[in-house]
């Protein structure tokens, strides 16, 4: 967006301490908390503090540096699973080659010099 993030802090409050007042009635109440807690650990974040500064013109914004390189993260990796693919490949074409192709070639060979 053009901004450098020179600060990121966050305020922490329990829905009980919020203007939502929310109180756990139950243990299944207290046990959806907790869930929700494991799987967001900033289900507790009321809110996100942010101090940011103008980019100047001829520097590249933060956000646009980490976009690049999550787009090389996500290429290296691509690469790696092809590399992968490509070695299983060639091991099942090297394996047609001599299990399944052999015999026939080397048959083929010995009616063509019998010929």
């Amino acid at each position: 967006a053009g901004y450098h993030i020179i600060l990121w802090d966050r305020v922490i409050r329990t829905p009980e301490e919020t203007e939502f007042n929310v109180h756990c009635s139950s243990a299944k109440d207290e046990s959806f908390f907790d869930w929700i807690n494991e799987l967001n650990p900033e289900s507790n974040t009321y809110q996100f503090i942010i101090k940011a500064i103008p980019a100047s013109n001829t520097e590249e914004s933060l956000y646009t540096k980490l976009d690049k390189l999550d787009n090389v993260d996500q290429l290296v990796s691509k690469l790696s699973e092809l590399n992968k693919q490509n070695m299983l490949l060639k091991s099942k074409i090297d394996w047609l080659e001599k299990n399944r192709f052999g015999p026939f070639t080397s048959l083929f060979q010995k009616l063509i010099r019998r010929a």
